[in-house]
């Protein structure tokens, strides 16, 4: 179980980008509860709340993601294959998808009453990608650059 924090803002720092996100580290204490922070931009939908969810789960904790319009992922100069964070949107969906549509639900009809500022908290279920040890990490990097060994691919096949 995370808690994830949702809130909404105008105007995004970059052009195209539909939400950012990151994923707090716990500190010293593994038994800290461990929480995202998601902020959607313009119109939000549940597939761009996915998306930074599925983001800041698979990558690095206290990096900040945006989410493109597209599906994209980039922190600093990193990022994931687009296939593999719309896995991972699916899975959140599939387990937490009331409580997401809630969460967008809510933060539209609280942006309607005009003057407040729209925010939520939703605790979620994670089920998709999660802690990586750092070779997967790495294997997934080098599938988001598109840098397949394809020696490690033939010795794989032929096993």
């Amino acid at each position: 179980m995370i808690d994830v924090f949702v809130r909404m803002a105008a105007v995004p720092a970059s052009a195209g980008v539909v939400a950012e996100s990151v994923r707090w580290a716990a500190g010293a204490d593994p038994v800290a509860s461990q929480h995202q922070v998601v902020t959607l931009f313009g119109d939000p939908t549940v597939m761009h709340l996915a998306w930074a969810l599925a983001a800041a789960n698979r990558g690095k904790p206290d990096s900040v993601w945006q989410i493109n319009a597209d599906g994209s992922a980039l922190a600093a100069e990193l990022s994931f294959a687009k296939a593999a964070l719309q896995d991972d949107a699916a899975a959140l969906l599939s387990s937490n998808g009331p409580q997401l549509r809630s969460a967008v639900a809510h933060l539209i009809s609280v942006r309607s009453q005009g003057g407040h500022t729209a925010a939520i908290r939703v605790p979620i279920t994670i089920v998709a990608g999660g802690d990586f040890d750092s070779d997967a990490m790495l294997a997934l990097l080098r599938e988001a650059e598109g840098d397949v060994d394809n020696e490690q691919v033939e010795d794989e096949l032929a096993a």
